[in-house]
């Protein structure tokens, strides 16, 4: 899993950017890796990316969707970054 996780992240660093399905795919990875939160940081900045991508719902439904599977695996850990988020979004909007 641990591989698989690199390829993931890496191939999205080295494009630096994110498809509706890319957000599938690493919430299915969080899914397996439940005791490992580094998904969140290294990908976090992907969510937000997708959260200003309010133009394309496709993009910005996986961004949501993938913060909803985050928090219900994830839990408090990632209680720091959802009202940051939330702040920007209502700044966007």
């Amino acid at each position: 899993m641990s591989q698989l996780y690199e390829l993931v992240i890496n191939y999205y660093r080295m494009i630096n950017n994110v498809e509706s399905d890319g957000f599938y795919v690493v919430a299915v990875l969080a899914f397996f890796m439940q005791q490992d939160t580094r998904l969140v940081d290294d990908y976090w900045k992907f969510i937000q990316h997708g959260f200003r991508e309010i133009n394309r719902a496709d993009v910005f439904r996986a961004a949501v969707s993938c913060v909803c599977d985050f928090a219900t695996i994830y839990h408090t850990s990632i209680a720091d970054k959802i009202t940051p988020l939330l702040e920007e979004i209502l700044t966007l909007y």
